[in-house]
């Protein structure tokens, strides 16, 4: 985690306070300034959370896990890209997801559960959109579709899907709900189809009751209908999600029409079109805030996804000094001068093993643990050297103040994340693949490996049991018995560790 990367973000409220005047006569009821304070607009939460999701990609993916559910699904239809699981999407590279991650004022329309958010970006000259499906529950974001525009994929991806027909659904999904007398809705819609809008909680099935809704003008007839038009002749906001036998669910045609009904209202919205073929077997509606709250009375509405759903605070990260040791200049980020001695003393286990002191840019201290994914703490390296994050709070570290009495394991993992930089400099192959068969390993570094399987790991958790000031209880089957970890430490540093063996826990940490 480059300490490049963290932004310092601050947030500054000022409050107006009046003055009260000299008269001590009673104020009275009439005199009273007024305290009420006006409710936020409605979707005004939706729009901070992911306003929210936002910044934290400009701060980087560090800053992302609380808004991803752990058993994110990530949809990529268009560049044919499926992930399943958070740990998967943040193993991919980050120059990937900086082009797709939500950001710049994305349009975004609303059901109750999910969010179809628009982005339009200029790509090589020309303009395209991205329409892309987000279920948000109680965990954060689940589901992920991405859509790309019908003219964009002309453009750049003509073996895409069959736009002609794409425009052919989308020409007869406008002229029903437009009334045209040469269209019918069986052209457009199956004979189970579903048309639902979770917002309004309103939905509507069978293709009679569609059709009679068309003739009649009830739900969920909207008025006269028009696809958007994107910016400097992007063509139409029309999207496919292209399908195959390999992805879940099904082809779908996601689009922003402008619909009114003679009042201009509802506005703008959006619609999903799930495809049987050549004809739509499920509609899903979504507004647009802003039209919300022109055309509707928010207490005829569901809750949506945004009223119980937190917004994650912004990760705050400042430099606070640098550390010196030897040779050796650090920049620390959230730090404390308690904090520095426990970073100097890192650096120390290092010398008394006679070790060379590991060549670490920077030193980040985060409070929570989710934002480093979990972890209790990450590596990464630099053009500047390896810069290091430690997911615990201060107290944990010092608790009251007293950096001597640190718990042994917040010191011990301070030694591993050390223990990377210290690998990477100055083992070469020979020792690594030493070590990974006295371990049982076979692979030294591969993401797609439990971390508990990565030879690196192995490794720095080895140097750090071996650098630790006091004895450290081993787990057996977790980290082998005591002479099998010296010798492990023999392989790394040429010589036997400073630490030593005591009792034998019988159960693995927790």
């Amino acid at each position: 985690m480059s300490a490049t990367r963290w932004l310092v973000s601050t947030l500054v409220m000022a409050l107006a306070a009046g003055c009260a005047g000299a008269d001590d006569s009673a104020t009275t009821p009439e005199s009273t300034p007024s305290t009420t304070v006006a409710p936020a607009p409605w979707g005004e939460r939706a729009v901070a959370w992911f306003d929210a999701l936002e910044e934290a990609a400009a701060n980087g993916l560090d800053h992302l896990p609380p808004f991803l559910a752990t058993d994110l699904v990530w949809e990529d239809r268009v560049n044919s890209n499926l992930i399943l699981g958070a740990d998967a999407w943040f193993a991919e590279p980050g120059s990937l997801w900086e082009f797709f991650l939500p950001r710049g004022g994305a349009t975004l329309f609303v059901s109750a559960d999910e969010v179809l958010s628009q982005r339009i970006i200029s790509y090589l000259g020309v303009p395209v959109s991205w329409l892309d499906r987000m279920t948000i529950g109680p965990d954060g974001l689940s589901h992920w579709s991405r859509a790309g525009s019908l003219e964009g994929g002309r453009h750049f991806e003509p073996w895409r899907g069959d736009f002609d027909l794409y425009d052919a659904v989308v020409d007869r999904y406008v002229a029903v709900w437009n009334g045209s007398p040469d269209v019918d809705a069986a052209s457009v819609y199956v004979d189970d189809a579903v048309v639902s809008d979770t917002l309004l909680d309103e939905s509507v099935s069978g293709l009679a009751a569609i059709d009679r809704s068309v003739d009649s003008g009830s739900w969920p007839s909207v008025g006269v209908v028009s696809i958007a038009d994107l910016p400097d002749g992007g063509g139409r906001a029309a999207h496919n999600a292209p399908s195959d036998e390999h992805w879940m669910g099904q082809e779908e045609l996601r689009l922003v029409i402008e619909v009114d009904d003679g009042s201009g209202c509802p506005g703008l919205m959006a619609v999903a079109l799930s495809l049987d073929g050549e004809r739509v077997d499920r509609e899903q509606r979504y507004h647009d805030i802003m039209s919300v709250r022109r055309c509707y009375d928010p207490t005829t509405l569901q809750p949506g996804w945004w009223d119980e759903l937190p917004i994650p605070s912004t990760i705050v990260t400042e430099r606070t000094g640098i550390v010196s040791y030897g040779d050796l200049t650090v920049e620390v980020f959230n730090g404390t001068p308690e904090l520095d001695g426990f970073l100097r003393w890192g650096f120390s286990r290092y010398e008394a093993a006679g070790l060379p002191v590991p060549q670490v840019a920077s030193v980040t201290f985060l409070s929570a643990r989710e934002a480093c994914y979990n972890l209790g703490g990450q590596a990464s390296a630099t053009e500047q050297g390896t810069s290091i994050t430690l997911c615990r709070a201060p107290d944990d570290l010092c608790p009251d103040g007293a950096c001597d009495d640190s718990p042994a394991r917040h010191r011990q993992l301070w030694l591993h994340e050390l223990a990377h930089s210290w690998l990477d400099e100055y083992t070469d192959e020979v020792t690594r693949a030493t070590f990974l068969e006295m371990v049982g390993l076979t692979r030294w570094a591969d993401r797609d490996d439990p971390w508990t399987d990565r030879g690196e790991e192995r490794a720095a958790d080895t140097l750090a049991f071996g650098l630790m000031d006091e004895p450290v209880e081993l787990v057996p089957e977790f980290h082998a018995d005591c002479d099998e970890r010296t010798a492990r430490f023999r392989i790394l540093a040429g010589h036997d560790p400073l630490a030593t063996c005591p009792s034998v826990q019988t159960t693995a940490p927790g």
